[in-house]
């Protein structure tokens, strides 16, 4: 289950164009906005990519003894505005 999702796209889709889906693996306890660290893999594989929308967040715990791991997954969908 998610940890939180945003599955809305922009009501006018013939100002949006669709780029392609656009996923990130960071670690939790790293600093910077979840949003901006999506952005901008977002814009390196896409350098039109104005927004990033439909973002779903997954939480993944890895524990080897006494150390955890936490990590985000993010996905969304990469969009350029017209």
């Amino acid at each position: 289950m998610p940890i939180s999702q945003n599955n809305q796209f922009p009501a006018d889709g013939s100002k949006y164009t669709i780029l392609g889906r656009v996923s990130l693996s960071t670690n939790a306890s790293s600093k910077g906005a979840a949003y901006s660290l999506l952005l901008a893999e977002a814009k390196r594989i896409y350098p039109n990519c104005d927004d990033v929308v439909n973002i779903m967040v997954d939480a993944k715990r890895k524990t080897i003894l006494w150390s955890t791991k936490d990590t985000y997954e993010m996905t969304g969908v990469a969009i350029d505005y017209k």
